[in-house]
């Protein structure tokens, strides 16, 4: 027998996104319900516990931290969480080149290097090219609004030198890509709006009034304390181990939704929560064009290895790592040095997010090379991870994917409008809007 359910809104996908959203629903009064095809609630942001003999590891096989905007804190606020915000320890990087790890300048914002004397006295950038970024000041802005990628705009802003030594190890670091493909206008869109407003990223950095940033934050318990939190406020309103079979239109204008384990639903609007891929699937019958853009959407695979190393002697003097060439490796984050809690004190809790190519048994090497542990892992764990690449063109693909959309169909997620939680808190808030306007 056929269990039928109304409600206004129907969210598929119970990551961050698909919670914020049905969490602000429900704060307007407005019905709904969220299906989740996997047991467990978070989607991108897991948090796992293991237990040690000398105590608890904190595991974060998703984002670790995150730099709040304003969506995030009002979030954040309603839940009762912002008194479990941990602030990260002072954050060290370091880029290996040639071997040696060298600090990354203290200041230096993806491209932009806010402060001088770090810059000018680091070793990865030779005086060459410190002169050519210094010229930036005077490089003649663009005049256009066309999109370029990363790599396009810092040769033109401040030369290949820079771009090579500093700025692609942070962008393969924090995106898994290495910028000759990635949009400027959709990754970083605040450094075109400097050279537009400014015509120089240094004499906007000089002219615009300095902002403290709040920096890198988790939680106590983890990155999924706040999941957890928004499941606990809505979770009769949430089935787990459900998935949407199909979406058709009802007789009304509204639609019909076929779940599994026999159940139907009723709702006048939807929001995907979900990959771009799976979206595409059940928009096929209801917006072939929106469908197939979807499906064009491209996806970087990462490989993330974890290991627990009892700390002998000298702990090491960075809380992260990236590098200048290919070694199978993006990135190495000392988890446990950067919060605090992470793992117990005598231990160093690792994580190198991996490309496809090269063995585990190369990389850990590298690590416990790099990290200078002197005993094997005593724990060790993997997982793997997909990242949006948002290549050159990104938001007019968006903007199009949007007008193709019926209008009570509504996108969020990571590969839309940002990348990072906080991006997808924000963008989940707008949809809310968008569908509390068309109620009016």
């Amino acid at each position: 027998m056929s269990i039928e359910i109304n409600r206004n809104v129907l969210i598929v996908g119970g990551g961050i996104s698909g919670l914020t959203a049905q969490f602000e629903l429900e704060k307007k009064g407005i019905s709904s319900l969220l299906i989740e095809s996997e047991n467990e609630i978070g989607g991108k942001i897991k948090t796992v516990k293991k237990s040690l003999s000398k105590g608890d590891l904190v595991v974060e096989l998703g984002p670790d931290s995150f730099v709040p905007n304003k969506d995030t804190f009002e979030l954040l606020d309603s839940l009762n969480l912002k008194s479990d915000l941990i602030k990260s320890n002072k954050l060290k990087t370091g880029i290996l080149k040639e071997g040696k790890i060298k600090d990354l300048p203290n200041g230096f914002y993806f491209m932009l290097p806010t402060a001088a004397i770090p810059f000018l006295t680091t070793s990865l950038v030779s005086w060459r090219g410190k002169l050519r970024a210094g010229l930036e000041l005077f490089q003649e802005k663009r005049r256009d609004n066309t999109d370029e990628s990363i790599a396009q705009f810092v040769r033109r802003r401040f030369g290949d030198e820079m771009l090579q030594r500093l700025v692609k190890p942070l962008v393969k670091g924090i995106f898994g890509a290495d910028g000759e493909c990635q949009s400027v206008n959709a990754t970083l869109p605040q450094f075109p709006a400097m050279e537009k407003k400014y015509g120089s990223l240094l004499r906007g950095m000089l002219r615009s009034q300095k902002r403290s940033s709040p920096g890198f934050l988790s939680f106590k318990e983890g990155m999924n304390q706040v999941t957890k939190s928004l499941y606990q406020r809505n979770r009769d309103n949430i089935l787990l181990g459900t998935s949407l079979i199909n979406l058709t239109r009802d007789s009304l204008g509204g639609f019909k939704a076929k779940l599994t384990n026999n159940q139907s639903l009723k709702v006048n609007n939807v929001i995907f929560a979900t990959p771009p891929r799976i979206t595409a699937k059940y928009l096929d019958g209801l917006s072939s064009e929106a469908s197939d853009l979807l499906s064009s959407f491209k996806q970087k695979k990462t490989r993330l290895f974890y290991y627990a190393y009892p700390i002998r002697g000298k702990i090491p003097d960075h809380t992260g790592l990236l590098f200048d060439r290919d070694l199978g490796i993006n990135s190495l984050s000392f988890s446990s040095l950067k919060f605090q809690k992470r793992a117990p004190e005598d231990m160093l809790l690792v994580r190198a997010s991996c490309s496809a190519e090269g063995s585990e048994m190369q990389i850990e090497e590298l690590i416990r090379k790099l990290s200078g542990v002197s005993m094997g892992a005593i724990w060790n764990d993997k997982s793997e991870s997909t990242m949006p690449l948002y290549e050159v063109g990104h938001r007019d693909r968006i903007k199009r994917l949007y007008s193709l959309l019926p209008q009570d169909i509504f996108l969020c997620g990571n590969a839309y409008e940002g990348a990072s939680v906080p991006d997808c808190i924000s963008l989940a808030r707008r949809v809310v809007g968008s569908i509390m306007q068309d109620l009016k």
